[in-house]
């Protein structure tokens, strides 16, 4: 070590800094051997190793407790929980399970494993609890709602959810029963309801990202696996005709991913129930690659 003239300060000397820099080298010449030997089993049939779920646990615990806590809580007893109820057996329950209900068997096999709704509304803060139900969780199985549900339901659910700890299995299937009377069926509670605010462009980036295009398209700024099931999606606002037969517009191109097999019956591009606004928002972020 070496003392600096000008501030005082102990310089590590150059010797040391190359043993560092070739043990740092070393370090990730490791573990890309690791990476490439295959050797980490990622089937969902094995558990992770301890310290990587541990390592991945607080990772996500840390995330959401910065980011939620810029969460504004509005007072909980005011909020429609029974409405809550209704989105979250739309939306949660296959997933989650309820009070003397289980998740569906698809969920039982996921890797991780989704959190028990009684041990999540005990753990989480209201907070947490919305922050997580509107973005997500990445590589986890747990999609974000901020696309299909606004603030208003979201905070319903979180209603909901915080009540579970206290309902007997009896009194949440009675709680269902209501919801199921109140909305007619519990699959027509719910109505997105946009925050006019948002940058539509960059809405419609997630908007395409939360669809899922990106598992057959090639798009600028979604990261996703590199697929050519379908044609690149950079450009294509500038061509002269959308799927060979329709004219190149706004119009016809909302039209085309809402319903592509009216425009072309032999298409294998599928109907992923997009609303008009999303697919409004889609093709503000199309056209603003043309810009760039």
């Amino acid at each position: 070590m070496k003392v600096s003239p000008k501030t005082g300060l102990v310089r590590p000397a150059k010797r040391t800094l190359a043993v560092i820099a070739a043990l740092g080298f070393a370090a990730l010449l490791f573990g890309y051997g690791l990476l490439y030997s295959g050797w980490y089993n990622v089937s969902a049939l094995e558990q992770h190793l301890r310290p990587v779920y541990k390592v991945l646990q607080y990772a996500m615990t840390r995330a959401v407790a910065v980011r939620s806590d810029r969460v504004e809580v509005p007072d909980l007893e005011s909020v429609d929980a029974l409405a809550g109820l209704a989105l979250y057996e739309r939306h949660c329950r296959e997933c989650h399970g309820a009070p003397g209900v289980g998740p569906d068997s698809f969920a039982l096999g996921m890797m991780p494993a989704p959190t028990a709704l009684a041990s999540f509304a005990f753990e989480r803060s209201p907070a947490e609890i919305f922050w997580l139900t509107e973005n997500g969780i990445k590589m986890s199985g747990m999609p974000a709602w901020r696309y299909r549900m606004d603030d208003r339901e979201i905070w319903q659910v979180v209603a909901f959810i915080k009540q579970v700890p206290h309902l007997t299995t009896p009194e949440y299937l009675a709680l269902r029963e209501r919801a199921a009377e109140r909305f007619g069926s519990l699959e027509a509670a719910g109505a997105f309801e946009p925050d006019p605010d948002r940058n539509l462009v960059e809405y419609g980036r997630v908007a395409l990202q939360q669809y899922n295009c990106g598992s057959c398209h090639e798009i600028p700024g979604v990261i996703a696996a590199d697929s050519q099931v379908g044609p690149p999606l950079g450009g294509v606002t500038g061509r002269s005709f959308i799927a060979g037969v329709l004219a190149n517009t706004d119009e016809n191109l909302i039209r085309w991913i809402r319903f592509p097999r009216e425009v072309d019956p032999k298409t294998t591009m599928p109907n992923l129930n997009v609303s008009q606004l999303h697919a409004q928002w889609m093709v503000y972020y199309l056209r603003s690659l043309e810009e760039e």
